[in-house]
């Protein structure tokens, strides 16, 4: 069975959040933040050495300790399955968390480093763009609100649970190409049905900073219209390089990585931001490789919520045709978004 668990962070129990904890901590410090290439390569020390190891279990108490933070003010949808004792596996996760600072408008808290906004905070250099009904000077941050550590479970790890009986086959299927669905629908499900309930601000749109394939990949998939906001530049802010950010391992790299992203007609001018322009207007996820995490925004408008609808249609048939039970659960509690 799969189980879709939607709500508050602290009305999840605890082994489901250990759960959680366990699976994108792995996820996020093995793969996504580069921990071994930063330890080598910008630490210098030597693999397979105590100091290295030291190093590798301070990043990831790092990790764990900003993971928990999120935690204690975020929403989140998750993904679980459970083993032959009952005990939850996670699968794929995305939290929530609004905005709580109104003494900026969003265009001027961009690297801003006492912003409630990790994306504010950590990465600056970027614009907002002006749509209709999504002015940033008039839009202070309790309008947004910022998708965090979304992530799914490592498609060996998953092939594992499969291997062991855990999962059958067609589920291990289902979660490959459907748990950043299941996690996005569920996310928005939860901030939609508070929107229509409150008479206060609304809401503006979702921010976010993940890898640019990860966002062509969900434009894709899922129809999503994720507007890059780096096309005119993007640059980790001095907190982001510091050390006691858990994130430096990724951003400590970002020049290094985006200079790969380089496209070879590139001539003259800044390679850095010939490559953020790249990303920014590439349709092909093979040319958006590369470990970097830059700024998104998802407009919370009409072509969103019609595009939600959308996409709870393609997974209720892929629920249907390919007979996978997904049982969809609201946390009880207040939401506080």
């Amino acid at each position: 069975m799969l189980e879709v668990i939607t709500g508050p962070v602290e009305r999840l129990g605890a082994d489901h959040r250990a759960a959680v904890a366990d699976m994108t901590t792995a996820r996020f410090t093995r793969d996504l933040l580069g921990h071994d290439a930063y330890i080598a390569e910008v630490l210098g020390l030597e693999p397979g050495t105590t100091a290295f190891d030291t190093a590798c279990a301070d990043l990831v108490a790092s990790f764990r300790a900003d993971l928990a933070a999120t935690h204690a003010v975020a929403h989140l949808a998750a993904m679980f399955t459970y083993d032959r004792s009952q005990r939850p596996i996670a699968l794929g996760v995305m939290h929530v968390v609004r905005g709580t600072r109104r003494d900026r408008c969003i265009a001027d808290a961009v690297g801003w480093p006492d912003s409630s906004l990790q994306t504010h905070a950590l990465l600056g250099g970027y614009r907002y763009p002006a749509l209709p009904g999504f002015d940033p000077y008039r839009l202070d941050e309790t309008h947004l609100l910022e998708l965090r550590r979304w992530v799914t479970i490592d498609p060996a790890d998953l092939h594992d649970l499969a291997e062991r009986g855990v999962l059958t086959s067609v589920e291990e299927d289902y979660v490959l190409r459907f748990a950043t669905a299941e996690a996005c629908l569920g996310v928005h499900r939860l901030t939609a049905a508070y929107h229509i309930r409150r008479n206060g601000q609304p809401y503006a749109g979702y921010l976010c900073s993940c890898a640019p394939r990860s966002a062509l990949i969900i434009r894709r998939k899922m129809g999503l219209p994720l507007i890059p906001l780096f096309a005119d530049g993007c640059a980790p802010t001095a907190l982001a390089l510091s050390p006691a950010c858990f994130a430096a391992p990724l951003f400590r790299r970002h020049d290094i990585e985006l200079a790969h992203a380089t496209p070879p007609h590139a001539n003259g001018g800044d390679p850095l931001r010939a490559a953020l322009r790249h990303l920014a207007t590439t349709d092909q996820p093979h040319a958006a490789t590369g470990r970097l995490s830059l700024p998104y925004l998802l407009p919370y408008s009409d072509e969103l919520f019609a595009q939600m609808d959308r996409l709870e249609d393609l997974l209720t048939v892929a629920e249907a045709t390919r007979g996978v039970r997904v049982v969809h659960t609201a946390l009880e509690g207040e939401v506080r978004l």
